[in-house]
């Protein structure tokens, strides 16, 4: 009895294991096919105008585009941002490199600090390259392709319950 309820935990927590890896993989597989996708197929152009700025770390310019009569918004995007804070720097943020890059490395005060960077460099009104894709405008990006690791990091992570599988399996 003991033995037939250990297998059947057993074979629980092996189906639980698949379903996480398959989930995973899928997950991963399919985000990164929509950013391939996006890039590809994003190539038409049009002006768009910050209307608005993001509320995540980068503080990022949204932008307003209009494309047969309906208006869409996006964000300049970013693959990657590194804020470094010291109480010695500036209470102004700064940005270390080009700010177009798609890495964005933020120099802040950790005590009390101001970021204004994407408010001074792209100013509400002021216009910027989209590119989208003209079957499905929602579709963009602004100024360049920034990609997004997320699909990858997805896929690398269903690796992680599938060496459960192999290691339960193995040794049971």
């Amino acid at each position: 009895m003991v033995e037939m309820t250990r297998d059947y935990v057993l074979l629980a927590v092996l189906a639980l294991m698949a379903v996480l890896t398959v989930s995973f993989l899928t997950l991963g597989i399919w985000l990164y096919l929509k950013e391939r996708r996006i890039k590809k197929n994003s190539i038409n152009h049009i002006l768009g105008e910050v209307v608005n700025y993001s509320y995540n770390q980068s503080r990022a310019p949204v932008v307003e585009y209009e494309v047969n009569g309906k208006n869409y918004k996006t964000a300049l995007r970013y693959s990657v941002v590194i804020t470094t804070s010291s109480t010695f720097k500036p209470i102004k943020s700064k940005v270390k490199g080009d700010i177009l890059d798609t890495k964005l490395r933020i120099k802040n005060n950790s005590a009390v600090s101001i970021n204004m960077t994407m408010q001074e460099a792209f100013p509400l009104g002021s216009y910027m390259n989209v590119y989208y894709n003209p079957d499905k405008p929602k579709e963009s990006f602004v100024e360049r392709f920034a990609p997004s690791y997320i699909g990858l990091v997805f896929m690398f992570a269903s690796i992680i319950p599938l060496c459960g599988i192999v290691l339960i399996t193995l040794f049971s």
